[in-house]
């Protein structure tokens, strides 16, 4: 890149998009702004084109995308007038001045609008600084992203530069392991996480071949989800797709299904669940059901301390309902000491006793297969829950800090490194560390995601998997990207 007479780079180096929707409520200076970024501007470094703003359900909203003349980048967004989301410019008459700098609110990031300033002045004179402060805001959080670099060669966390009260490190970090051997980390003793059923997702049977921890995550929405508790290989052995696996029964003509070597699980499981888990288990032992894992890591006592901070602190992790038919509800709200979820509520001071049980039924599943599940209302635990705390329990100490080895499927290592998913994953699992991690004496943690589209096995599930023709050493020196 060429260098300028008074700075060491001409142009601005934009860095990651990390919002791709921006909204305002209507009446108030912040929806003057939003509809001027709909302006169509032109400018070679910030060039915007938006269509017509059209109703959907209670908002308007108007599609465009924001050209980056230095790179011929597009980058789309969207406009919504009437809800809060994304990055929400909001109508503040406190503030003394309007500033790039956000609030974090959850999920969703506030600039403060100057109301009153703006409104003080002739209509001309607002709409040109309404024009700007558009500009402004299209300029940081969409062109700048996050991670850009300023024309002196700075390099910068946050869309509008330094921010000291601010962090841009996080005591839960997520670490790309991006370049490392399938052998470097087995010898770190990484996990994977995988979903029970028939494994469709080819890039479990290799690790767990090789011997590595795989923890079996329950709470998939339905039965025939990313893996297939209604299937034996590709024969059905429930029709009861819908529903939350271990809620599942076997289909009346089971019976005439072969189960080969594993007729003898087969015979003592109570359900297409439990024989999931027996049957994985005797294939390979070092698998083990998610419930189990916290269970016998945590101990009741600690579990339930955590649990009562959740409850208190952050209720919305109890995200969503398994009725007792099997189907899962979203939660909507918390309100008056109830969790409001799509159909019913719940109360919340019964949460923690409600996933503890739940815990403790799966994993006498686990330790007999002829266990049978009662069926009854069950909270959920956002994923949030788990990362955090299979990173903590699978952390060992590295002297400053812990750190923690993952195998991804086939999505954790894109979500949780990459784009605009990142962030949000990253600000939810940093509040529930920083809430919890007192508990374990742990002040900070690394947490290295490694992805593995290297080490698929087609068309190989556990159940077809023959360990004669399994060769490890083939897998060792492959390289994780």
């Amino acid at each position: 890149m060429s260098k300028g007479k008074n700075s060491k780079y001409r142009q601005i180096q934009p860095g990651e998009q990390i919002i791709t929707c921006i909204s305002a409520m209507p009446g108030g200076i912040a929806e003057e702004v939003l509809k001027q970024i709909a302006h169509p501007y032109i400018n070679p470094t910030n060039e915007r084109k938006f269509g017509k703003w059209k109703k959907e359900g209670r908002c308007l909203v108007c599609y465009g995308k924001v050209r980056i003349g230095t790179t011929g980048e597009e980058r789309e967004i969207v406009l919504k007038l009437g809800t809060r989301e994304g990055l929400f410019l909001d109508d503040r008459n406190g503030y003394r001045k309007t500033s790039l700098k956000h609030i974090c609110d959850g999920e969703i990031c506030i600039i403060p609008i100057q109301s009153i300033q703006i409104q003080s002045i002739q209509k001309k004179q607002r709409k040109k600084k309404c024009l700007s402060l558009a500009n402004n805001i299209v300029g940081t959080w969409i062109i700048h992203g996050q991670n850009w670099r300023d024309r002196s060669g700075v390099w910068h966390y946050w869309p509008y530069g330094i921010d000291e009260n601010r962090k841009a490190e996080y005591n839960f970090e997520v670490i790309d392991g991006s370049g490392a051997t399938f052998s470097q980390i087995l010898k770190k003793g990484a996990v994977r996480s995988v979903h029970p059923g028939t494994w469709k997702q080819y890039v479990t049977v290799v690790p767990a071949a090789s011997g590595m921890k795989i923890i079996l995550h329950e709470f998939e929405k339905k039965a025939d989800g990313k893996n297939d508790v209604t299937m034996f290989g590709n024969q059905r052995i429930s029709d009861d797709r819908d529903i939350w696996g271990p809620y599942a029964t076997w289909r009346s003509d089971v019976s005439q299904v072969d189960f080969g070597k594993f007729e003898d699980v087969f015979r003592k499981s109570s359900s297409p669940f439990a024989f999931h888990i027996a049957a994985t288990r005797k294939v390979f032992p070092n698998c083990e059901l998610a419930s189990s894992f916290l269970l016998r890591k945590l101990k009741e006592k600690k579990m339930e301390q955590i649990l009562d901070i959740i409850a208190r602190e952050d209720p919305e992790r109890f995200y969503r309902l398994i009725d007792s038919t099997g189907k899962t509800q979203g939660l909507v709200e918390v309100r008056r000491g109830r969790l409001v979820f799509e159909k019913e509520t719940f109360p919340l001071s019964r949460a923690v006793e409600n996933v503890i049980k739940t815990f403790e039924e799966l994993n006498r599943i686990q330790s007999d297969p002829q266990q049978e599940i009662n069926r009854c209302p069950r909270l959920v635990l956002d994923s949030h829950f788990y990362i955090v705390l299979f990173g903590i329990l699978t952390s060992y100490n590295q002297g400053a800090f812990f750190e923690s080895h993952h195998l991804s499927g086939t999505d954790m290592h894109r979500y949780l490194t990459r784009g605009i998913d990142a962030r949000m994953h990253r600000i939810r699992n940093e509040r529930l560390f920083e809430k919890i991690k007192y508990v374990f004496n742990i002040e900070r943690l690394k947490f290295f995601i490694y992805p593995s589209a290297n080490i698929r096995l087609p068309y190989v599930n556990q159940y077809n998997f023959d360990p004669k023709k399994w060769d490890k050493n083939y897998w060792l020196n492959k390289t994780l990207v």
